[in-house]
């Protein structure tokens, strides 16, 4: 099984940049989507065919949301029907498959001179409670996203960027990991890499090398030695025009 997760910065933007060459040429079975920024009647008529969609988008226009795509041959439609958690604000999708759970999420920013960390902290307390209800259902957890949190100085590229890094965000998302019990893969198999997600579109940051990872794939201790492959896209072509970049993820489950 394939997975691709991306912040697209804006899903109508991505596909006049090409996003529908993009998926066919990674072909994934499962697509998770932050920031779409727009509701499903937005969509061209006939996107991604080939996939059930289904998305969170925000109350306000234009802003946050997230959507999940299922190949139709992988899932049937039930699974494929994620459902909103943790608030109602476009903020996190679960889907419910065969042999696992997905969580895809938009973790909010506690912005650049964290005046929203208050609120953030807040929104991880019943996001927590609800992964904690996925869990009981004893099926492996892939949690997948702009996480918005860097959570240790390995995941970090830049002395000036303060927001993901507080001791307060670090907190709240390492409890996640050690007592919904997932594992970051990618740094277990890249233990001293600084390879980074996302880029400030200023001072020439990606070509520097300097950013930040905060988009992840995080999957259950138990299921960890059954990823095949987990990757950061950086291929500008296919990346195709946001300031974040692609995860994949394959894994036989």
């Amino acid at each position: 099984m394939k997975i691709i997760s991306w912040n697209v910065n804006g899903l109508r933007a991505r596909i006049k940049a090409g996003f529908e060459k993009t998926i066919k040429e990674l072909n994934p079975d499962v697509i998770c989507i932050q920031e779409t920024r727009c509701t499903p009647a937005q969509l061209p008529n006939g996107f991604l065919s080939d996939y059930f969609q289904c998305i969170n988008d925000h109350d306000k226009a234009g802003y946050a949301g997230c959507g999940t795509w299922t190949k139709k041959s992988f899932a049937d439609k039930d699974a494929a029907w994620g459902t909103a958690i943790s608030d109602q604000h476009g903020r996190a999708l679960y889907n419910e498959y065969e042999t696992f759970n997905l969580i895809n999420a938009y973790v909010p920013n506690a912005g650049l001179k964290l005046e929203r960390l208050t609120e953030r902290i807040a929104w991880h307390q019943t996001f927590f409670a609800d992964l904690e209800a996925i869990k009981a259902n004893g099926k492996p957890i892939i949690y997948t996203g702009d996480l918005n949190c860097a959570y240790s100085p390995l995941e970090v590229g830049s002395k000036y960027i303060k927001s993901g890094i507080t001791p307060q965000e670090r907190k709240e998302f390492c409890r996640i990991m050690r007592e919904i019990d997932l594992a970051d893969v990618w740094r277990e198999r890249n233990r001293d890499v600084m390879a980074f997600t996302w880029f400030s579109n200023q001072f020439n940051s990606k070509s520097v090398n300097r950013g930040m990872r905060i988009d992840y794939f995080l999957v259950s201790e138990s299921t960890k030695s059954q990823v095949i492959e987990t990757t950061i896209i950086q291929d500008n072509e296919l990346v195709c025009g946001s300031d974040h970049q692609i995860l994949f993820l394959e894994v036989n489950l």
